[in-house]
């Protein structure tokens, strides 16, 4: 169970690492296999508040995107 905690946290901090490096695949593929835009890193900021202050405009639009749908009320996003 430690080993699984830690590894989650590795995978996190390469997550956070993608954003500031500007890397849109590398966070493509984490929201695709689920991570949660909404998620914080240790300073706590957001995958789009990370891009936002890097300059990296495709990967805050696409954190942003994320976080809208998943926010939205069920009817509304079903709507979409």
């Amino acid at each position: 169970h430690v080993d699984g905690l830690a590894d989650a946290k590795a995978g996190r901090a390469r997550v956070f690492a993608a954003a500031r490096a500007g890397d849109v695949e590398a966070i493509r593929r984490a929201f695709d296999s689920g991570f949660d835009p909404a998620t914080l890193d240790v300073d706590g900021r957001t995958i789009q508040q990370i891009a936002k202050e890097h300059r990296h405009g495709a990967i805050e639009v696409l954190a942003r995107g994320l976080r809208e749908r998943n926010t939205r009320p069920e009817a509304e996003a079903k709507a979409l």
